[in-house]
């Protein structure tokens, strides 16, 4: 018997198994894969929404909450924050842990926020991914600005 006999018999004592995408030696589980490499295969951002479009009253700095509520918000705060992230539908049964602006320059008419998302995948592991939302302004004067 030759020394890689002796190291298959040390893999098995260890009960190590290769991942099956790079190899690596590793303590089997239901995906017979490491940390890295599914970390690098799921993604929970997979059919989340990463456009919206709101619709703003440049008079009086309010935002439509679809049907009909217009809610005052300044640029970045909290409010405003709050808002983009409830117009979104839902995060595929991970939870929201944190949410925060990416500044953009005024004029473009966009606000992006960037969202952490987590969630249980496997085992109890934990995954936390970021992604980041566009919301495209559209204005458009509300009932009480435009007088209607």
């Amino acid at each position: 018997m030759g020394e890689d006999s002796g190291r298959s018999n040390d893999s098995q004592t260890n009960g190590d198994v290769p991942c099956c995408k790079c190899g690596v030696p590793m303590q089997p589980n239901d995906v017979n894969m490491c940390d890295s490499c599914f970390y690098s295969e799921v993604d929970l951002t997979e059919g989340l929404q990463k456009h919206v479009t709101i619709t703003f009253c440049p008079d009086c700095v309010s935002y439509l909450q679809p049907p009909g509520t217009w809610i005052k918000a300044q640029p970045e705060s909290k409010e405003l924050l709050t808002f983009c992230v409830g117009r979104l539908k839902d995060f595929n049964e991970a939870r929201l842990v944190d949410a925060e602006f990416i500044w953009t320059e005024p004029q473009s008419k966009k606000i992006r926020v960037k969202l952490k998302l987590q969630k249980e995948v496997l085992q109890g592991r934990i995954l936390e991914q970021s992604y980041t939302v566009e919301f495209v302004v559209h204005d458009q004067s509300c009932k009480t600005c435009s007088g209607i």
